[in-house]
């Protein structure tokens, strides 16, 4: 349990460092990723990729790489329901860092609106795919160590800018303290398997069927609105169905061609930090 709660502390000074503009460290693992928030992109890797994907899946990847010989029990990825807004098409590479032909999410030349407006969701799908790519690996190794994803829903946290969104997440988000219960349950509850996708609340896979539709008007893709609006919607009701619940992720989540393309071209994407 000691060594655990080392991990998990260690895992959160090392991300902080991530979201912390110009921070500057002496380690390897710090300071080829550090910068990456203080600007939309980074040049460490051969090809410009976004800093949102680096912090939300990147950095995520390489420390769970890095931390991977030193756990024996489990891996808690905090990805969230917004990964529903991604139809996993800006994730598919093609395996090669050199060249354009990395996965368009992480592109810093390729910047759009429906790239900017899907960026957080595709970083959030790229998280539970990692996670059930890594979950089948170390199965296949016969590891005991568990890999599962988390959401801790809408919570009242100081991350939203001041003003009128600050107001309405503080009034009808769950407290910080609900928003991690479900990483709790997760870590705790024996049954949760390997691959699972646990959350606090069973209101996303209502509202499911209603997000996943690729639905397009004059060619710009709708899904991600409709996520957006959908989110609203969670957020108001949330409080309603508080607990803690393993929920059935998206369709795309569960393609095995996407999680191994992902995986492959992020371990080649990081392994000049290795």
């Amino acid at each position: 349990m000691l060594k655990s709660a080392i991990v998990i502390i260690l895992a959160l000074v090392v991300q902080w460092s991530f979201i912390q503009p110009g921070y500057e460290h002496d380690h390897h693992l710090l300071s080829t990723l550090s910068r990456a928030p203080s600007s939309n992109s980074m040049e460490h890797l051969d090809v410009v990729i976004t800093g949102l994907f680096v912090t939300n899946y990147l950095s995520h990847f390489l420390l769970t790489k890095k931390l991977l010989p030193a756990i024996t029990n489990m891996v808690v990825q905090v990805s969230s329901s917004y990964h529903w807004q991604s139809d996993g098409e800006m994730l598919m590479p093609s395996n090669d860092t050199s060249g354009p032909s990395m996965p368009t999410a992480a592109r810093g030349d390729y910047y759009d609106f429906n790239h900017r407006h899907t960026s957080y969701g595709n970083s959030k799908l790229a998280q539970v795919l990692h996670a059930r790519a890594l979950a089948r690996r170390l199965e296949k190794e016969g590891s005991g160590v568990r890999v599962v994803s988390v959401c801790p829903s809408w919570a009242a946290t100081d991350i939203a800018p001041a003003g009128p969104f600050r107001w309405f997440v503080q009034t009808f988000a769950f407290t910080p303290g609900q928003g991690i219960y479900s990483a709790l349950m997760a870590m705790f509850r024996p049954e949760v398997k390997t691959g699972d996708f646990v959350g606090n609340t069973e209101i996303v896979p209502i509202l499911a069927p209603y997000v996943s539709k690729n639905w397009k008007v004059n060619g710009v893709p709708m899904r991600g609105f409709i996520l957006d609006a959908a989110a609203q919607v969670l957020m108001m009701l949330q409080r309603f169905n508080f607990g803690w619940y393993i929920v059935e992720t998206s369709p795309e989540s569960n393609d095995v061609g996407l999680q191994e393309g992902l995986y492959v071209w992020s371990e080649k994407a990081i392994e000049k930090y290795i």
